[in-house]
């Protein structure tokens, strides 16, 4: 197991759609700071921003339209792996299909996770100069608190395009379901 996990990791690590998804939401991240700092002057219609946490929480409910193509891209990747027949050759020198299985899930729940948690943490580092420290204690706890609840909704959709992945067999269309499904749950969630 520890050997898929490496490989897994690897994989993922050089795998370019990955490190262009990482790279993308630091620059967004980045760059969309400056509306929370706005938020906090008031200038803007939302709820005023008073400090590190609280401009971090407004960044994890701004990525949730970005996290609806995230899953979609790992259910390409994994949908790729099927139809290039690397499962089939995993299963064949000797691993488990457990163990695959649950080796692909742990390390791109991971990673995945961690590209979406870049976002906020790009507009954290442009903007601590600006909110300061404040209660170092109250801000650890309330960016922990959103982290565990952005790790169980971006959990929530990874396990679809992982389902996906698994069933359809197919790239291509297991991208395309992942994002309608997970599309489906979003405009459920706002509008019911």
């Amino acid at each position: 197991m520890s050997n898929l996990l490496r490989a897994e990791r690897y994989k993922l690590l050089r795998d370019p759609i990955f490190l262009i998804c990482t790279a993308v939401m630091f620059i967004l991240g980045f760059v969309m700071a400056d509306g929370y700092r706005e938020a906090a002057n008031g200038l803007d219609s939302m709820i005023p921003v008073s400090s590190i946490s609280g401009m971090f929480n407004s960044a994890v409910s701004d990525i949730s339209l970005l996290t609806l193509f995230i899953p979609g891209l790992l259910a390409l990747g994994l949908g790729n792996e099927f139809s290039q027949r690397v499962l089939s050759s995993e299963v064949a020198s000797g691993h488990s299909r457990r163990d695959i299985f649950l080796s692909k899930a742990i390390i791109n729940f991971i990673g995945y996770n961690l590209v979406c948690l870049v976002y906020p943490v790009a507009g954290v580092i442009k903007e601590f100069g600006y909110f300061g420290a404040g209660d170092i204690a109250d801000n650890c706890l309330n960016i922990l608190r959103t982290t565990v609840y952005m790790f169980l909704l971006t959990g929530a959709l990874f396990f679809i395009a992982m389902a996906a992945s698994f069933v359809i067999k197919n790239g291509i269309a297991a991208a395309i379901v992942t994002t309608v499904l997970n599309f489906g749950l979003m405009m459920t969630f706002v509008y019911a």
